[in-house]
């Protein structure tokens, strides 16, 4: 008997584990992702849909849609100074209309015509004087300087001041063929033939050349050569030249260094104190352009002597 139930038994459990694996199990059961939703323009934030509002009979619809009004907003933020690659690269580089610019060489001649006539120059103008441009006109351009309009080669000319003044950096040296050489030497006029010697830039170039950048002319007498250590001889008595021994911005000092030799500096600041702000070339060696702060008790010992030329 008992062996009569355990058959019946196994069969049971035979019976059911047969059917109970035909079903799927709960962890076979796929999962279902939740539908995708529309398409949006990749700037457009997605949010919670906005509560639907059931509008009256009496009020028409809109009759642009979303997508139209989003089309012409981005027509409008199109700035109206926009123009294309092709246009800026047609466009000329210079000279501009009513632009400030440079000659870039010494006597450039203005011209009463757009042309090379006969005696049709009118004046000529120095090394890096600025120029307002007032029209263009093939290689030509019209130009107002002092008072004198008239027409300039544009070749001549130059739109950035970087173009035609020297920039110096304090330690380096300033050989004969380097360019802050080159510019200094002719916003001169080479005036003292350095250019013609091939010579490092010197003292006095520099001096003269900070002279003339604010205006000021030195009243040079035929008496050469002018070298460092005499320029308060050879200006005492000129006129417009005060020398005395008490600093000023602007103007030169001149003192003699302890090897013998004459040395010009630019005093570009006097403080309180009468500590005096300087800058200068040819210090500590040939060509170099150095800037100095030097205290009272200091430049006072080099018994210096202070031109102030107006």
């Amino acid at each position: 008997m008992n062996l009569i139930l355990a058959v019946v038994e196994d069969l049971y459990l035979f019976a059911r584990d047969a059917f109970l694996s035909i079903l799927p199990s709960q962890k076979q059961r796929p999962t279902l992702s939740p539908p995708a939703l529309p398409a949006r323009a990749h700037h457009e934030e997605i949010s919670a849909p906005a509560p639907r509002v059931v509008a009256s009979e009496n009020v028409e619809e809109p009759s642009e849609t979303p997508d139209a009004h989003e089309e012409k907003e981005s027509e409008e933020d199109v700035p109206l100074t926009f123009r294309s690659t092709a246009e800026i690269l047609d466009a000329p580089l210079r000279p501009q209309k009513n632009t400030v610019m440079y000659t870039g060489s010494d006597a450039t001649p203005i011209f009463r015509n757009p042309a090379m006539e006969f005696d049709g120059v009118m004046t000529r103008m120095p090394y890096g004087s600025m120029v307002m441009v007032l029209e263009g006109k093939g290689r030509w351009a019209r130009v107002a300087y002092k008072n004198t309009e008239g027409w300039v080669l544009r070749d001549e000319l130059l739109d950035r001041s970087a173009y035609v003044y020297p920039d110096f950096t304090v330690g380096v040296a300033n050989e004969s063929d380097d360019p802050n050489t080159l510019r200094v030497r002719a916003c001169i006029g080479d005036e003292f033939g350095g250019g013609v010697a091939e010579l490092p830039l010197h003292a006095s170039e520099y001096i003269l050349y900070r002279l003339g950048k604010k205006g000021v002319s030195v009243p040079w007498t035929l008496v050469r050569p002018r070298v460092e250590g005499s320029w308060h001889t050879l200006l005492k008595g000129a006129p417009n030249v005060h020398i005395g021994v008490q600093p000023c911005a602007g103007c030169v000092m001149e003192y003699e260094q302890p090897d013998g030799s004459g040395h010009v500096v630019y005093v570009e600041a006097v403080f309180p104190d009468e500590t005096i702000s300087l800058s200068e070339v040819n210090y500590p060696e040939r060509g170099i352009y150095n800037e100095r702060i030097v205290p009272k008790e200091e430049w006072r010992e080099w018994k210096p002597i202070f031109i102030h030329i107006q």
